[in-house]
């Protein structure tokens, strides 16, 4: 991913303080492996705040992302420009989507369904890498809002295909999750209820 501060600033309708960084090549969300050089995203769920770690990587990072709430405690961190975004989840989506905008030469294949997206997305990557291709996709289980948007940053526009699988545990997620991949194609593998 490469964007730059002000593509950042403009996706996620957020607004820097502190400066704005000239580019930003990748963005983490938790201090624990966090990759110095990198923009830290601050996301907040219901039992913790990625706010209350961004002083152990403040000096380390190009940027710090921040809700408005968050960015109040980061008082002290002035040496690092900070974005203040309404909600960090939907700006993490909101960035991730801007960078598949850039993968002009790459076709995205999304894969979801009730059962076997994984196994699908495994043998898919698997055949089009003896074909020869660049083949990105999702590791693990990287497949709801929060790892579809770190799958997709991590996507190399050199990539001949990228391979996004998607999941959902609440209505109305694939929605955004079709919102932030825009696949070239779908692969639904089967739905049952769930």
């Amino acid at each position: 991913m490469r964007l730059t501060g002000q593509e950042v600033a403009t996706t996620s309708q957020g607004v820097w303080r502190f400066g704005m960084p000239r580019m930003i090549t990748g963005i983490g969300t938790d201090s624990r492996d966090f990759i110095a050089g990198h923009a830290f995203l601050a996301l907040r769920g219901v039992t913790f705040d990625g706010h209350t770690h961004a002083h152990q990587v403040a000096e380390q990072a190009s940027a710090l992302i921040g809700d408005i709430n968050g960015v109040a405690s980061w008082q002290t961190l002035t040496d690092t420009p900070q974005l203040e975004v309404a909600d960090t989840l939907q700006a993490l989506g909101d960035i991730a989507s801007c960078h598949r905008n850039q993968l002009v030469d790459t076709q995205v294949i999304a894969i979801t369904g009730s059962y076997g997206k994984t196994t699908v997305r495994s043998m898919l990557a698997h055949v089009l890498q003896v074909l020869g291709l660049e083949v990105a996709s999702t590791k693990e289980n990287f497949n709801n809002l929060i790892g579809v948007p770190k799958t997709l940053m991590a996507v190399q526009p050199s990539a001949d295909v990228a391979i996004i699988e998607c999941g959902i545990s609440e209505l109305g997620e694939m929605e955004r999750l079709s919102e932030i991949v825009q696949p070239d194609i779908a692969i639904v593998t089967g739905l049952t209820h769930a």
